[in-house]
This record gives C-alpha cells, sequence and structure tokens, in this order.
C-alpha cells in the first residue's frame, strides 16, 4: 500500500506528535511505535499496546502493558521502558511537542511490575487518557533511544504493527510487516510506502492515476476526480476545525477590539468561498461545539459579520495606539494562500498594512510559537477531533502545544474541565471556557468541515481514531473493489 504524505516527519523521535490526520508524519509514527492507548470515533479510550489506562479519582492512574510485549530489536517492552520513554520525554533537550506537558506528571510515575505502572498527577484530570492517546501514545526501544545524541540520529525502534526498512527524507518512507506484532494475524500488509507530495493538485493526480492508495483532503479539492475508475471517497467522521490563531501577545490582534472586529469585518461565506474557489455552502460555525455535542450551548456564539460595526470599532482601535498594521502567515498551499489573500484584501480595504508570508507547515511553530513573528497564523489543514480534549488545552493553555501567542486567560477554566466530576459539572465546566473563547477571541474561526480520504476502492480495514489517524494494522488490499460491509479482521 502507498500512503501519500502532504509532508515528511522532521524526526523519529516518538513525542514529535502533532497533525494526527492520515497523510500526516504521525502516520510514520504510528507504524512503527504503534499506540500505547487510542481515542475512537466514539470518544473511547481502546487499549492497543496497552490493555487499559484508567483511574478511580482522576489523580491516579493505571496504565497496564500486555504482557510478553518486546520492541523488534528484542529487548523487552515493559514498565521500565514506558517509563523511560516519559522521563525522556520530560527532558527539555529533547524538544518534545508535550515536554511541559509530560514534565508535570512524569515525577509522579510508579513502576508497580513490569506490566503494571502509576501515574499520580499534580491534581485531577479526566481528560488524561485522551490526552495520552493523542499527544503522548509512542514509545520507543530505550536501547534505541538512549543511543542516540540528537533528534536526527534517533532510530526508529518499536512494538507496532510495522518496522522501518528504509527513509529517504523528503521523499517516502517504507516500513515492512513486523512479524513480532502482538496482535496476530495482524497486520495484514507486508509493507507501506508512505510518498511525501507536498502540492495538493499532484497528490490528487497520483491517486487517481493508481500510482498510490490514498491521500488525506475535501472534496472541493477532488471537484471530479472521486468518480474516475477505481477511485472513491471516504468520509471521516470527526469535524474538523479551520482556524487561525491570533497574536494575542503583540501588535495589533494584542486588542480585544481588534479580535472582535476581525470577525465583524470579514464576511465568513466569502471567506471559505476564497478558500475552496468553489460556492458549496461552506461556512463557519456560529459555535466552537458543533450542535451535536454535548457542551453545545447556542448562546455562546462568535460575533457575527456586519461591516458599519466593524468600522465604529475600528476608531476605538486606532485610539489605543496599536500598530495599523498586521503579517498574515499561512502554509505554502493554494487553499491557505487564498484564505490569507482574502483576508488581506479586506482588512487592506480598512487602511490597515497587511503583509502575507508563506512557509512550510514543519517551520510554522518555529515562526509563529518560538518566534511570535505573525499576527494571524494560518495552520494547514483542519483542526480534526472527536470531543472536546485534547484540543482545547492545547490550544487555550499557556503551556498548550497549538497556542501560538502564550494566551493564558482560559487557564484556570480549562483546569475546572479536568477536575469536573459528574455531567453535570462537566458541562458547566465547558460552558465557562466558551464563554472566554467568545470573549477573548485568540482564535480566529473560518470554516468547519470533515476531512475526506481519496482512496483506491480496493482499500480496505479503515479505522480511524484520535484527530483521523488510520490504526494501520487494520489496513488491507482487496483483489478488487472492497465490500464496503467489511469489517476489520473479516
Amino acid at each position: 500500500m502507498t500512503i501519500i504524505d502532504g509532508s515528511d516527519l522532521t524526526t523519529w523521535s516518538p513525542f514529535t506528535t502533532n497533525n494526527t490526520y492520515p497523510g500526516s508524519p504521525m502516520d510514520e509514527l504510528d507504524a512503527v511505535y504503534g499506540m500505547l492507548v487510542y481515542q475512537n470515533v466514539d470518544d473511547q479510550i481502546v487499549g492497543n499496546l496497552a490493555e487499559s489506562l484508567t483511574t478511580t479519582d482522576n489523580v491516579t492512574w493505571t496504565l497496564k502493558l500486555r504482557p510478553g510485549l518486546k520492541f523488534t530489536d528484542g529487548t523487552p517492552f515493559n514498565a521500565d521502558a514506558v517509563k523511560y520513554n516519559y522521563d525522556w520525554a520530560a527532558n527539555t533537550q529533547w524538544g518534545a511537542t508535550s515536554q511541559a506537558w509530560i514534565s508535570t506528571w512524569a515525577p509522579g510515575i510508579t513502576v508497580v511490575n513490569s506490566t503494571t505502572l502509576t501515574i499520580k498527577l499534580p491534581a485531577a484530570n479526566a481528560d488524561f487518557a485522551t490526552q495520552i492517546a493523542n499527544l503522548a501514545p509512542f514509545i520507543a526501544s530505550p536501547k534505541a533511544l538512549g543511543a542516540a545524541t540528537t533528534l536526527a540520529a534517533i532510530k526508529p525502534v518499536g512494538a507496532g504493527a510495522f518496522k522501518l526498512l528504509s527513509w529517504d527524507p523528503g521523499v517516502n518512507a517504507t516500513v515492512v510487516r513486523n512479524a513480532g506484532y502482538w496482535d496476530q494475524p495482524l497486520p495484514y500488509l507486508n509493507s507501506i510506502i508512505f510518498v511525501d507530495i507536498a502540492a495538493t493538485a499532484s497528490r490528487i493526480t497520483t491517486v487517481v492515476q493508481g500510482e498510490a492508495t490514498m491521500m488525506a483532503g475535501y472534496p472541493y479539492q477532488w471537484g471530479s476526480d472521486d468518480t474516475e475508475p477505481g477511485v472513491t471517497d471516504v468520509k471521516i467522521p470527526m469535524q474538523g476545525l479551520f482556524y487561525g490563531y491570533l497574536n494575542t501577545a503583540k501588535g495589533f490582534f494584542s486588542s480585544p477590539l481588534a479580535r472582535e472586529f476581525l470577525y465583524e469585518a470579514v464576511n465568513p461565506l466569502e471567506v471559505m468561498d476564497a478558500f475552496t474557489q468553489v460556492s458549496t455552502g461552506y461556512t463557519a460555525p456560529t459555535t466552537y461545539f458543533p450542535s451535536t455535542s454535548p457542551y453545545y450551548d447556542a448562546s455562546l456564539t462568535f460575533p457575527k459579520y456586519n461591516a458599519t460595526a466593524a468600522q465604529a470599532l475600528l476608531a476605538q482601535i486606532k485610539a489605543s495606539g496599536v500598530p495599523m498594521s498586521v503579517q498574515i502567515v499561512s502554509t505554502v498551499e493554494p487553499d491557505t494562500e487564498r484564505l490569507g489573500g482574502y483576508i488581506a484584501q479586506v482588512l487592506s480595504t480598512y487602511g490597515i498594512t497587511v503583509t502575507q508570508t508563506y512557509i512550510d507547515q514543519t517551520i510554522l511553530v518555529q515562526r509563529c510559537q518560538t518566534q511570535l513573528a505573525f499576527d494571524i497564523c494560518i495552520p494547514g489543514g483542519a483542526l480534526v477531533f472527536n470531543g472536546p480534549e485534547p484540543y482545547s488545552s492545547q490550544l487555550f493553555t499557556s503551556a498548550g502545544t497549538l497556542n501560538m501567542s502564550g494566551y493564558a486567560a482560559m487557564n484556570d477554566d480549562v483546569v475546572a474541565t479536568e477536575s469536573a466530576v459528574g455531567q453535570k459539572a462537566l458541562y458547566a465546566a465547558w460552558q465557562s471556557v466558551q464563554q472566554d473563547l467568545v470573549k477573548d477571541l485568540p482564535i480566529y474561526v473560518y470554516g468547519a468541515i470533515n476531512r475526506y480520504l481519496l482512496v483506491r476502492n480496493n482499500t480496505g480495514g479503515l479505522v480511524f481514531s484520535d484527530g483521523g489517524i488510520l490504526q494501520k494494522q487494520f489496513l488491507y488490499l482487496c483483489p478488487n473493489v472492497c465490500d464496503s460491509a467489511a469489517k476489520p479482521g473479516l
């Protein structure tokens, strides 16, 4: 099977966990390392290399590993190995994506026996298992991890369904079946080739011509290509949020009025038309949670498009003394470039000086989060999640990996969601988060959409998890067209 990635990973560190949708570098990490636990499409935590991750009080969690596990280098996959990995990730030397978060609880890890460890958190956190599944699910061989003196030198050795055969950075990576995988007869595939193709149009053509099995994207991108012979599309059953992060620390959007102004100045219907180039009814959501969420509150809405109100706000913004200039940073993709261009066009009509910078997704964090060199930072793709966590805390707390400007006003309310007991208390806590969000507006939400796969119709075993990532062990190829009703294992 050949899976197209939009960009390559920059290191085989098991703790570079960004972008969980299919077609992201997380695919390669998952194939080699496998997940301790994963979050299924029903927002449930499912055991994989670990049998379970449970708690009775949301403070002390027990992780139970499957007995007899081994890494592909023959070393035991046991509780000591898990502790070694989390201690490693907590060290600032290694630049783990979730280092700040892991370092808060790694000191509370206790090895009980070879298959059991407990984790005592500094405070109650009802979402800890979900966060592990999304932010720290991978465990590497301590022998291989300890041998690396730099991130670039890490050789990936895991206990996942596959093991690395070859890697040509920026071109492709090939993984082959792990004959010692714990869940025999899985995996079904002998090998997977991950091919890196940055341009969306080229990815589509590669799948349509049968040179690759699948790519992730959106129907507006492929037009009628999904009707070509041998091709179909598959909806990922988790909503994706299109957003840009606003720099609340400095510059134009350090003013709350300016963040409100953006929502009122820019027509969301025209934003999505510019983004998709198709007038298909894509609209910006009016609330953070969709109406299907148990935490939805119809009264907590983002500011509505209102050019007259925006003009009135602009006078107050000028009086506040913030610079009347905006730098838009987005990924080098036609969709986000068009989006940035449209926003720039609108803001310029209000007398705001706008510059646009297009960069590769791999350096987005460095440019925006590290350097704070942006006013609006627009990542590629949508943020796909099937529950409020783990991404709400990553977006809205000061230590969050998706928080680009250090916005911290929501810290206490997000912590309250983690310690809430019972659905009533949980609803109230998430309502407070939404109240903060529509008041402070640290992000600009411009669309909501489901991600899809453009896939060859002889592909089976599509089991989605976390932010849409496929569980590679279930994938298989059919002799002809796969029966759409077939389940993994049949």
